[in-house]
């Protein structure tokens, strides 16, 4: 997962490891996805057998995923399937079923680079009806692999409407667009006084 963090952002900022439980804190970056201000969220991996603090880790990257609007499930295609990706399948099912208006869900199967151990059909009987991409994090055409996946997810192309990017660019917005209704009303209550 972190992997595609970085192949999204262009840079790496999550920490890579081919062990288990890497991810603690759920890491959080901002990106303009096909004109989308996306904010990505890497979180602990979900396996049993935890110790304490990733158990913890796991719990609180379960509630950020819940208040998602797209969640990306990685697989790991170039080993068959383990119990850990049953359990990491339960909890989001678990999650989108009590979800007053669950996320949409991508899944993103991983590793076409090297064999595949795990067919597609398989990987799809995890979340029948859901999309897919296919994707190795060291291809450069990842990052819009997975953009192309995700943007009917997100309701399609963008539309070309000005999109604010950071916190600061929404706050300026809002206060030009407060100013713009004040003009109106200003412009509208002068052209009254001066027809009548």
């Amino acid at each position: 997962k972190s992997s595609l963090m970085n192949r999204l952002l262009a840079e790496d900022r999550a920490l890579v490891n081919a062990a288990a439980g890497t991810t603690r804190d759920a890491i959080t970056e901002r990106i303009d996805l096909g004109g989308y201000a996306v904010e990505l969220i890497d979180t602990a991996g979900i396996r049993a057998g935890a110790e304490p603090i990733e158990h913890e880790s796991q719990t609180r990257g379960l509630t950020a995923l819940a208040a998602t609007d797209v969640i990306l499930f990685l697989l790991d295609t170039s080993r068959p399937f383990a119990p850990a990706d049953h359990e990491a399948a339960q909890a989001v099912r678990t999650l989108l079923a009590a979800a007053e208006s669950p996320p949409r869900l991508l899944l993103v199967s991983n590793k076409s680079d090297l064999p595949a151990q795990l067919s597609q059909t398989d990987a799809a009987a995890l979340f029948p009806d859901c999309p897919q991409c296919v994707i190795s994090c060291h291809a450069p055409d990842t990052a819009e692999v997975v953009r192309r996946a995700v943007m009917p997810l997100l309701g399609g192309e963008w539309s070309g409407e000005p999109c604010p990017f950071t916190a600061r660019q929404e706050k300026i917005l809002r206060v030009l667009w407060a100013a713009d209704a004040e003009a109106i009303d200003t412009i509208a209550e002068l052209t009254a006084n001066f027809l009548t």
